[in-house]
């Protein structure tokens, strides 16, 4: 739409507008506000026009000009600047609790094993009475090692009767009638020791022990064929070796076999090597003393007939009974075995 140009009052210019005189213009006509555009006077007219800001005449020939409403100044408004607080992440240590852990006690091979040993003497109140043939007593039951039994072991088919009757390991009786079958062994009441304890056993070698000692007391008869002897098995049970410390009747032939002379502990022994059981005998007989074990097994190893990596199994000391004259009594008054 084309609006006929308003020659009388004020025209305002809009700030930022131009006004050409010579063309059309579009006027506000509530404000009375000229925008923009071109505008013609007739001859002889005349037009006042306000800006809010600076006019600027361009362009300005005889019949033509141009003015120009200066545009509003521009206002940059800049907001305070953001500050970013980094905030480092929280770091949550996690403490495990504190366990406490008791001290870890290790026994190493070759700790002494031995229990408190109980006194000898006869044995005149037994706590254990057995006539079976394989009748055991097991006298340290509780200690969760099981080192100490006392055995009835008669073994041999052929054998007779026998009572066993215990007070401890290092105090007992045998009452024993046993027939002549050849001179063979019929019966061996013993004390067993059993290295490491039966229940625990042992992998501990000859050579770490650095002593394997034993005392024994006896009072058995004069009568019969017996032998008062340990029993010593290695690698459970696949060695034997005999230690003799006194015999009678027809068992003094065995004695008579041996013809390799040594001394151990200062004891001297003769030795012979019975197919494989490895036998000692005191060259003078004893009802009581001491036996240095371990100075025995280490003889063995220096001779070829054991190994230092071979393993005590058990220890055993009683006597060997062949035959009685009638019922006999065979007491153990005193035994100990210490080890370390």
């Amino acid at each position: 739409m084309r609006f006929k140009p308003i020659l009388t009052g004020l025209a305002g210019l809009a700030a930022g507008s131009v006004l050409a005189a010579g063309g059309f213009a579009l006027a506000d006509t509530n404000t009375g506000t000229i925008s923009l555009g071109t505008l013609s006077l007739s001859p002889g007219s005349s037009l006042n026009l306000a800006c809010p800001n600076n006019l600027t005449n361009t362009g300005v020939g005889a019949t033509s000009e141009t003015v120009s409403c200066a545009p509003d100044a521009t206002t940059t408004t800049t907001g305070a600047p953001t500050t970013t607080t980094t905030v480092p992440p929280t770091t949550t240590t996690t403490v495990p609790p504190t366990t406490t852990v008791p001290p870890t006690t290790t026994v190493p091979p070759g700790t002494t094993t031995t229990t408190t040993q109980p006194s000898g003497g006869n044995c005149t109140n037994p706590s254990f009475s057995t006539s079976e043939a394989t009748g055991t007593d097991n006298t340290d039951p509780s200690d969760g090692h099981q080192y100490w039994w006392v055995d009835n072991d008669a073994w041999s088919g052929s054998h007779g009767p026998q009572t066993l009757n215990v007070c401890n390991q290092s105090s007992w009786y045998a009452v024993s009638n046993q027939p002549d079958v050849g001179g063979q062994v019929e019966t061996y009441p013993n004390t067993e020791y059993d290295v490491g304890g039966r229940a625990v056993g042992t992998t501990t070698p000859i050579s770490a022990w650095s002593s394997i000692t034993s005392t024994f007391s006896e009072a058995f008869p004069s009568a019969g064929a017996w032998d008062g002897a340990y029993d010593i098995w290695l690698n459970n049970w696949s060695t034997e070796i005999m230690i003799w410390n006194q015999w009678a009747g027809s068992q003094s032939y065995w004695p008579s076999q041996a013809t390799t002379t040594l001394t151990l502990d200062g004891v001297p022994y003769h030795f012979y090597d019975n197919g494989g059981e490895l036998m000692f005998f005191r060259d003078t007989q004893t009802p009581s003393g001491s036996v240095d074990i371990l100075a025995t097994l280490q003889w063995l190893v220096s001779q070829g007939l054991v190994k230092s990596t071979d393993v005590p199994t058990q220890l055993e000391y009683g006597v060997e009974i062949s035959s009685t004259s009638g019922t006999e009594t065979f007491p153990l008054t005193g035994l100990s075995f210490n080890l370390s």
